[in-house]
């Protein structure tokens, strides 16, 4: 028992000094382009877990792997910064970090595709007999946008983005003497103002969640419909949707989504949910749901 006791004190020790082993002491302060301290700039392992504030004095002291190359310094209306650290050597590292004045933030382009349709808020009256039937369906939907991806504050973000949105609609409709099928196709320039709250993952990756309004001007809109009488005969017709058939261009909505994010490419989705109503007669009101894909540089 004494041999067992004595074993496992050995195994525990040589634990701790492998641990011990495999971490880095890194200090230094953290100062203004005039040299001053700055006090309360966050301090982290670049793409790591380990992370610290500077006190009043603008110093700290960070505890790291021992294989780590560099840390970041952000601090709210400052430029971040990334100081690489030497290869360790058994010595703590000391590094001072001049920051500058300036915004945080990167660019992103993505492109995205999925389903859009109108959410239908006409009332009974609406309906021209009981015979009448109507039917919303999805279309394809697609977007390409361009972005800046702004920091405000340790892990929260302002991204506004410019974006060429491809929505609209099908639907069916039904009476006594017809059917007919209907596609709305509306491309909308659209910018899109998102707050995000970015959480790391891992040493690669992070789970950004977003939300925030949009505003939408039509550029243009189609419809394309296809009629069927019983006696065979069929139909076609097409106009514009804007001009002809009373939709407003402007719409304003409400934009949520998540995206995973590694390195520099990301992968996610959004739903947007329009607020205005889009026809002039009809209580039509965007809805859409993407899968986007894009990169940041």
């Amino acid at each position: 028992m004494q041999m067992k006791k004595i074993l496992f004190a050995l195994l525990m020790a040589g634990m701790s000094l492998t641990t011990m082993a495999q971490t880095r002491i890194v200090k230094g302060a953290v100062i203004d382009k005039d040299g001053n301290p700055l006090p309360g700039v966050k301090v982290e392992a670049t793409n790591g877990a380990e992370s610290t504030v500077t006190d009043a004095d603008g110093t700290f002291e960070l505890e790291v792997s021992q294989w780590l190359k560099s840390i970041t310094v952000t601090y709210p209306g400052m430029k971040s910064h990334k100081q690489n650290l030497a290869n360790y050597n058994g010595s703590e590292d000391v590094v001072i970090v001049r920051m500058k004045s300036g915004l945080n933030g990167t660019f992103r382009a993505y492109g995205g595709i999925g389903f859009a349709t109108f959410s239908d808020d006409r009332d009974d009256d609406y309906t021209p007999g009981s015979s009448y039937s109507y039917e919303q369906k999805n279309r394809f939907a697609g977007k390409l946008g361009f972005g800046y991806e702004m920091q405000l504050a340790p892990s929260w973000y302002l991204i506004p983005s410019i974006e060429a949105a491809w929505k609209g609609c099908n639907a069916e409709s039904n009476t006594s003497s017809r059917n007919g099928e209907h596609y709305l196709s509306i491309l909308y320039l659209q910018v899109p103002v998102l707050v995000a709250y970015q959480f790391d993952l891992t040493n690669n990756s992070s789970l950004l969640l977003k939300a925030g309004p949009y505003f939408s001007y039509g550029l243009s809109g189609r419809e394309k419909d296809e009629i069927k009488y019983p006696d065979g005969f069929q139909h076609s017709d097409e106009w514009d949707l804007f001009n002809d058939d009373g939709m407003k261009r402007f719409d304003i909505g409400l934009s949520v989504g998540a995206e995973y994010g590694f390195q520099k490419y990301f992968v996610g989705v959004n739903y947007e949910l329009g607020f205005s109503e889009v026809h002039k007669e009809v209580g039509f009101k965007n809805r859409a749901l993407f899968l986007n894909l894009g990169i940041k540089f």
